[in-house]
């Protein structure tokens, strides 16, 4: 983007640098620790991208000679900051814009073609043009980008895209992906798609109907500014960041995600169950089987539990676990009938457990 405009220039030695795996470098000048918000206030700015095969020098544009040069100037680094090398554009020079590493001119299709024929096959890919008409193909670019990369962040998609097809005539760029991004975040178009994929799921996969479905919540940290939902909660790595949880269905035959929901950061994950399924069975999932953790058996989730049929694992702690325990301990040790030997484990069933005026059954294993 920038060769072939100014000249290499070295990194500058003042301010704070970091460079993006695309090799745009991204600079600020100094942070301060804002108390009341719990991370630093920092502006950022793109001054360049790096040279090809350098770590030193970069192509500088036009904010890197607005802001870096003078702060330069002043300390004695440049001489006049309007006088930097600017070259003009050579016409015999149609090389591609350089990206970090060695540039290839052949596209990798495989992950493009893998990925589609797989959501084709679970009827995702019918549900995804139903709800997003207008820029489906633009949704399910970033999707290959983030199943091929994983821990890349969107930042990275124009730059992979150089190497890998996904769809799309040319890479996306920052603003047209800010822009995606702006356009689906109202929910309801999200909430469409959720609902159709799951009626076309119903229809494509054999016994879908009876599957059973995983349920699981987890949280993720984020730096990210602007984020309604991101805040301090109980984090599941301890990074002095705001946390997002997210809330998901999968199914437990075939492992695929069928529901998703997002909330706040400092709710706990339990607390917010009840309201997460309730959303769930108004999409469509009436007929259930849930399995869920320990961090989910509290009365509040038995009482949302009591339409749905569901196993849940109960914590040592539970009071229902301590009287089953005591009556039971004994018996279920001594006796062999109740050995389990594909498990290795003693196994009792308990019929009629009553919990909270409901009558549960309740498996006892040692």
């Amino acid at each position: 983007m920038y060769k072939g405009k100014y000249d290499p220039v070295p990194l500058p030695t003042i301010g704070h640098l970091h460079i993006l795996k695309t090799g745009y470098v991204i600079w600020n000048l100094d942070s301060k620790w804002n108390k009341l918000k719990g991370y630093a206030d920092e502006k950022r700015y793109s001054i360049g991208k790096l040279v090809e095969g350098s770590s030193t020098h970069m192509y500088p544009n036009e904010c890197y000679f607005e802001r870096v040069v003078p702060l330069l100037a002043a300390h004695g680094a440049v001489d006049e900051p309007d006088k930097a090398p600017i070259l003009t554009n050579s016409s015999d020079d149609d090389s591609p814009t350089e990206l970090p590493g060695s540039f290839s001119y052949e596209l990798c299709f495989g992950v493009y073609t893998a990925l589609k024929q797989a959501v084709d096959k679970i009827g995702c890919l019918d549900a995804l043009k139903t709800a997003f008409p207008e820029c489906w193909e633009k949704i399910f670019a970033v999707a290959v980008h983030a199943a091929d990369a994983q821990n890349s962040t969107a930042q990275d998609f124009p730059g992979w895209c150089y190497l890998n097809y996904c769809g799309l005539p040319r890479p996306l760029s920052d603003s047209e992906l800010s822009a995606l991004f702006r356009e689906i975040a109202d929910g309801e178009g999200i909430r469409d798609f959720l609902a159709l994929f799951r009626e076309s799921y119903r229809r494509r996969m054999p016994g879908a109907a009876q599957h059973a479905v995983a349920f699981d919540s987890t949280n993720q940290n984020t730096s990210s500014e602007g984020i309604v939902m991101a805040e301090y909660g109980h984090a599941k790595k301890d990074e002095q960041l705001p946390v997002v949880n997210t809330a998901l269905f999968v199914d437990e035959e075939t492992g695929i995600p069928l529901y998703y929901e997002h909330f706040y950061g400092s709710l706990l994950d339990g607390s917010q169950t009840p309201f997460t399924l309730e959303n769930a069975q108004d999409l469509g999932f009436k007929k259930l089987f849930i399995m869920m953790d320990r961090a989910y058996c509290n009365k509040d989730c038995l009482r949302a539990y009591r339409d749905l049929e569901f196993a849940v694992m109960c914590p040592d702690s539970f009071s229902l676990v301590k009287e089953l325990i005591n009556a039971h301990a004994a018996t279920i040790r001594n006796v062999s009938k109740y050995y389990i030997m594909e498990e290795d484990v003693y196994g009792l069933h308990i019929p009629g457990t009553v919990y909270d005026g409901v009558a549960y059954d309740a498996y006892l294993y040692y």
